[in-house]
């Protein structure tokens, strides 16, 4: 449960970015994709954020932690 609340925080910190990158690149929103073609986009963009998040959090917050928490037992 903490993995996946700390997966979520990630999903939370880039979902927005993704999701504007999609926009910018396919030049959308347009009202005359399909149902098929825009679920298919909703897809890949969630998966495309969960990725983006795994690793924001794999790369980046977890070295970081222990990288301050050990900062932090060393300098009390």
């Amino acid at each position: 449960m903490v993995r996946l609340g700390e997966l979520s925080f990630a999903f939370y910190l880039v979902h927005v970015l993704v999701l504007r990158g999609f926009e910018t690149v396919l030049d959308t929103p347009r009202p005359d994709l399909s149902a098929g073609v825009a679920l298919a986009g909703s897809l890949c963009a969630l998966l495309s954020a969960l990725v983006v998040a795994w690793v924001l959090n794999t790369a980046v917050e977890r070295p970081a932690r222990r990288l301050l928490l050990r900062r932090g037992a060393v300098s009390r």
